[in-house]
């Protein structure tokens, strides 16, 4: 499991939470990014609609549908793959704010958000 070194959270129009990872990982220091776009997923077909998980420059959408959260561990499961990264070197603070933009980006109920941290 690979070992989150770094997350960037931006929340405006769009909410986006990127997790960063060590150099020859994975997703690498490139990382994994979860995108949502609410002001303009009107224009969306309604199974395009929700988090995106964006890591290459495909044009596939591939949507989140379940999100995990817990003090030392992130599982995000598509409907092609499930993806589970150690996040026990982020601190409280930053644990919340994955908590909160991932709540946010759940804000229609479109995909099943489990946090469990304890």
């Amino acid at each position: 499991m690979d070992k989150v070194r770094l997350i960037t959270i931006q929340e405006d129009d769009d909410l986006i939470l990127s997790f960063s990872f060590d150099e020859g990982t994975e997703f690498g220091v490139e990382g994994f990014m979860l995108h949502r776009c609410p002001k303009y997923e009107f224009a969306l077909r309604p199974y395009e609609r929700g988090p995106v998980v964006t890591w290459t420059d495909d044009d596939e959408v591939v949507t989140v549908e379940t999100f995990e959260l817990s003090r030392t561990k992130v599982t995000i499961t598509t409907r092609y793959r499930q993806y589970s990264f150690d996040i026990s070197g982020l601190s409280e603070q930053e644990i919340k704010a994955i908590s909160e933009v991932v709540s946010k980006m759940n804000f229609d109920n479109n995909f099943q958000f489990r946090n469990v941290q304890s």
